[in-house]
């Protein structure tokens, strides 16, 4: 199986409570055996972008710009399924920036390729990106967000204020092109600790999503995966191996 239960974000959370005792918590894979699900909805933020299953082993998704021209590209999302205010949560999704393990899609530029992975607010409907832009629009977010020059930041955001631990991780070789990269996170005790690959890269405690605390979209998040191509002339695209997502009932 493609999840890996042992360290980072779901290791340490306690994952199978959610099998174990339903009525306590709840837990949620999608290992991508099978593409486009009824479960998710792949938004178009511009242009023609794709969602299908690829050739991997343990089931990969595939998401893709379908082009080269600045902004286009697509976002997968889904209903929301969990409110941070109920207590503690964790996610954790593998993926790499390539569809076939050799080159990356992702630009080394300033104003390179919008990605994001994690958790966000009407993930399924609203688009993460602007359509002519590179703006970022989700309201409410937790998760990882491409940066500067190849690199990811560790973002938290409600009602468009954000948080953030800058250049978590550098996404080059083995670490999401050549190989996937997991990447994490888990909120226990008013905190959102992020996690690349199992090992601790920062911690956030302000601007955490919370329905709870009146925001103007009540703030249920789902899981979210975008990527376009931001002034990059590059078709970008991103692998899903799995996403793993586990909170208190």
């Amino acid at each position: 199986m493609a999840v890996n239960y042992d360290g980072g974000s779901i290791g340490s959370f306690g994952f199978l409570a959610g099998i174990q005792r339903p009525n306590f918590s709840f837990s949620y894979v999608d290992d991508f055996f099978h593409a486009n699900d009824e479960d998710w909805t792949l938004n178009v933020i511009a242009g023609s972008p794709t969602f299908a299953r690829i050739d991997g082993h343990g089931g990969v998704a595939l998401i893709d710009s379908g082009n080269t021209t600045n902004f286009h590209g697509g976002q997968l999302g889904m209903k929301g399924m969990i409110d941070l205010s109920k207590g503690d949560a964790a996610f954790e999704a593998s993926v790499r920036v390539s569809s076939d393990a050799t080159n990356s899609t992702l630009s080394t530029t300033n104003d390179g390729t919008g990605l994001i992975v994690g958790l966000g607010v009407d993930s399924d409907d609203v688009d993460a990106f602007g359509a002519s832009d590179a703006a970022f629009e989700l309201d409410d977010f937790v998760g990882f967000r491409h940066g500067d020059d190849g690199k990811l930041d560790a973002v938290c955001r409600v009602n468009n204020t954000e948080t953030t631990v800058a250049d978590v991780v550098t996404i080059s070789g083995a670490v999401g092109v050549t190989g996937f990269v997991r990447l994490g996170f888990m909120l226990r005790g008013g905190q959102v600790s992020f996690f690349v690959d199992g090992e601790l890269v920062g911690r956030i405690s302000t601007n955490i999503p919370s329905a709870a605390e009146g925001e103007a979209n009540n703030a249920v998040l789902g899981p979210i995966f975008a990527i376009t191509n931001h002034d990059t002339g590059v078709q970008s695209k991103l692998a899903i191996d799995y996403v793993a997502i586990a909170g208190a009932r």
